[in-house]
């Protein structure tokens, strides 16, 4: 069993590479931990290449299907399989195939995901949906969202791949995303019912464990809210790493143990 306690620069780099070698699975952020624009982090691959078979990727990304990320990253030089990588696009996907079985659904998701929705058997409707499903959809129009927010007046569950508003560009800039989203629902449609699977929510990270408890595991990421804080209150040992002045190392690199 692995203590769940968060490590801060107060630790030693030792407690941490300690946690993850007791480990039976290691749980990693993507974004800003492994890649950051189209490039590798330092550490990425040594790292991947160290934890194998042990490693899942959780990632809030909901425009892409696994099989695409780990196409993605093996074009990086990260070679993941695509059953170890749980992105929240698929993971509302397969939420509303459990919890919401033969019903139709309104999707507002990038073409992928979409046919993904599909590929699982569900529904597509274009009116009187029973359940509605939001993903980052750089193609959303107000006809669309109209769309969206009627049926949520109406009753329909609302199910959220992540809650993140944005997301930087190469330059920093901010790019639209799904919480983006969530936040113009929820400003027309105060009482909506509203279900979210990405970190930080539980449900994500459930589904990255399999049958592994969550005192077993270790979640290695860069962004308080969604990565620390979403294992935390499972009860996952969480590592954070990054730029924020609460991380205990820089990058992936620091974590190593040769």
């Amino acid at each position: 069993m692995i203590t769940p306690l968060v490590a801060t620069r107060g630790d030693s780099l030792a407690t941490a590479r300690a946690q993850l070698d007791r480990a039976k699975l290691v749980l990693c952020d993507v974004d800003g931990c492994l890649v950051e624009s189209d490039a590798l982090c330092p550490g990425a691959a040594a790292f991947v290449a160290q934890h194998g078979e042990r490693l899942r990727l959780v990632t809030n990304n909901s425009t892409m299907t696994a099989a695409a990320f780990s196409t993605y990253l093996d074009t990086l030089g990260l070679e993941v399989p695509a059953a170890r990588c749980f992105l929240a696009g698929e993971v509302a996907l397969a939420h509303v195939r459990d919890h919401h079985p033969n019903t139709t659904i309104l999707i507002a998701a990038s073409p992928a995901i979409r046919q993904r929705a599909e590929a699982l058997g569900l529904h597509l409707a274009g009116s009187k949906p029973d359940v509605v499903v939001l993903c980052n959809d750089p193609t959303l129009d107000i006809e669309r969202l109209q769309q969206i927010v009627t049926a949520a007046h109406s009753g329909a569950p609302v199910i959220v791949a992540n809650p993140d508003r944005w997301r930087p560009d190469r330059g920093g800039a901010p790019l639209i995303e799904t919480g983006t989203i969530l936040a113009a629902l929820r400003a027309a449609v105060t009482n909506a019912n509203i279900t979210i699977v990405g970190k930080p929510s539980r449900e994500m990270f459930h589904r990255a464990l399999e049958d592994v408890a969550p005192a077993d595991a270790v979640m290695i990421g860069d962004n308080r809210e969604t990565d620390i804080i979403g294992a935390e209150t499972l009860g996952i040992a969480a590592i954070h790493i990054g730029r924020s002045r609460e991380a205990i190392a820089a990058h992936l690199l620091d974590l190593m143990t040769w």
